[in-house]
């Protein structure tokens, strides 16, 4: 996203292995991104202030039903209208593997 010319946004990662992996992938761009490490379901996130919301296997950690509906809540409360919300799923064993980022 850094490279399409994006200007401004937010990495939330649960997993501080995950960062770190990213974070030296971006390199220098690293320093252009907020990083933000902590619980989606409890984040205190800015009301309708991203335009896109990307999780790539946000499901595979949210198992418990009060766990997914505040990630949904969060979701609705953060992306301003006419956003896109990009959610990414694998097999059903995937949170099993996911743990080992990148």
């Amino acid at each position: 996203m850094a490279r399409g010319g994006f200007g401004w946004f937010e990495v939330e990662r649960v997993l501080l292995q995950c960062s770190w992996a990213t974070k030296q992938r971006l390199g220098s761009r690293a320093d252009e991104v907020r990083w933000i490490a902590g619980d989606i379901t409890k984040a205190s996130l800015p009301p309708l202030s991203y335009d896109v919301w990307h999780d790539r296997a946000v499901f595979h950690f949210l198992i418990a039903e009060a766990d997914r509906e505040a990630y949904v809540q969060a979701v609705l409360r953060c992306v301003k209208p006419g956003g896109f919300v990009i959610v990414a799923t694998s097999q059903k064993m995937g949170r099993l593997t996911a743990v080992a980022c990148p």
